[in-house]
């Protein structure tokens, strides 16, 4: 079993953290690692927030799904999201 290697990174706010690596020139962090600040598309939902128009991913999430094998979720900054739309009437 290949032993697992940290990189550092340093964040956009100047914290320094750790991660598993990167992929298309991104940070990638397994599942449960990811620093605060940080959440995939469905957790800004959940906290009716929205991603801005052309606001690219922070970070990758990696994680192995029984089954499905390798799935891969991005990461995007919170404090850049934008108040989710309401909804209208109809």
């Amino acid at each position: 079993m290949p032993r697992t290697v940290l990189h550092d990174v340093q964040l956009w706010d100047g914290r320094w953290t750790w991660c598993y690596g990167f992929r298309d020139g991104l940070p990638v962090w397994r599942w449960g690692t990811a620093p605060a600040g940080l959440v995939t598309k469905s957790q800004l939902w959940e906290q009716r927030l929205r991603r801005r128009r052309g606001q690219d991913p922070s970070g990758l999430l990696v994680w192995r799904k029984r089954g499905c094998g390798e799935q891969v979720a991005e990461l995007f900054r919170i404090d850049l999201a934008l108040p989710a739309r309401r909804m209208s009437a109809r």
